[in-house]
């Protein structure tokens, strides 16, 4: 009796081994899954990234070229050439250059009236709701 008993213990005793082996391969195959799955994902943003950083430098270069097509056309040369091709300046005119006037300057700005504002009654405003219009 104590053979079959051996045996049975023995064999119980790898059961749980054998079990125990095969939930820790599906453990490390679930691991290496999802290992795999950052891995791959952090070499999609990787190329995400180098695409941003390509497309922002482009667009640093397209902001200098604009910056500086900017400045060539508000300077005084390229104001003048323009003027002339368009007719507002004559072929013998001379330009000429405002001096600002010494003193006082009269103030033309225009002054900031504030807007007439009335309050209306709860009633006034039920009544513009209703019928479309205030009644005085």
């Amino acid at each position: 009796m104590k053979q079959p008993d051996l045996l049975r213990n023995f064999f119980k005793k790898t059961l749980v081994k054998q079990l125990i082996l095969i939930g820790l391969v599906v453990a490390a195959f679930f691991f290496l899954l999802n290992l795999n799955y950052r891995l791959s994902s952090v070499f999609t943003n990787r190329r995400t990234v180098e695409t941003l950083q390509t497309e922002v430098v482009a667009l640093y270069a397209t902001d200098i070229a604009l910056r500086t097509e900017i400045a060539e056309v508000q300077s005084e040369h390229a104001v003048e050439e323009f003027s002339r091709e368009a007719g507002y300046i004559q072929a013998q005119d001379v330009p000429v250059a405002v001096v600002g006037i010494e003193g006082d300057l009269p103030d033309l700005s225009v002054p900031d009236e504030p807007a007439v504002t009335r309050t209306y009654e709860n009633w006034e405003l039920w009544m513009y709701l209703l019928f479309g219009k205030v009644f005085p």
